[in-house]
């Protein structure tokens, strides 16, 4: 459907390829060559999406991210940040979505402090309700600058 304003050349363009879904997990999944859906992942996750890479990450037992330690070495387009969904009034439910994004650029001289200092990265992410312009985008970590985590690929 068009979107309050659309123009309606858009909204050609938009519907010609059909119907395309994708979210943050899946597009990260997706360029960096892997399935979304790996049986028994993170633990019984069972596919690849904030909450499992996050289950992933903490666990000893590796499967395809682990966390990176305040200090050491974040390379672009080997690591993620991410964070969590949360369930905000106790109710068992999803109150707020996770989010994840690939690093595309660390800044000259930056230091991973903590997820304050995320907020300097490039980050390369899928965000479709944050823009009119595209899902698929470059901006800054300020995102993940509140509670994020920077995973490493293994």
């Amino acid at each position: 459907r068009a979107r309050k304003g659309e123009d309606p050349a858009r909204v050609r363009v938009r519907t010609a390829a059909g119907p395309v879904w994708l979210d943050c997990s899946g597009a990260v999944s997706w360029v960096l060559g892997g399935p979304r859906r790996i049986p028994g992942y993170a633990r019984g996750w069972g596919y690849v999406s904030t909450d499992g890479l996050l289950a992933d990450a903490r666990d000893p037992a590796v499967e395809l991210v682990d966390i990176v330690p305040v200090g050491a070495e974040v390379r672009p387009w080997e690591c993620l940040v991410v964070y969590g969904s949360r369930d905000l009034d106790g109710d068992g439910d999803r109150d707020r979505i996770g989010h994840v994004g690939i690093v595309a650029a660390v800044p000259a001289g930056w230091v991973y402090t903590g997820p304050a200092s995320l907020a300097d990265l490039s980050v390369w992410h899928c965000a479709a309700s944050a823009s009119p312009a595209g899902a698929i985008r470059i901006s800054d970590g300020r995102a993940w600058a509140r509670e994020g985590v920077v995973v490493r690929v293994v």
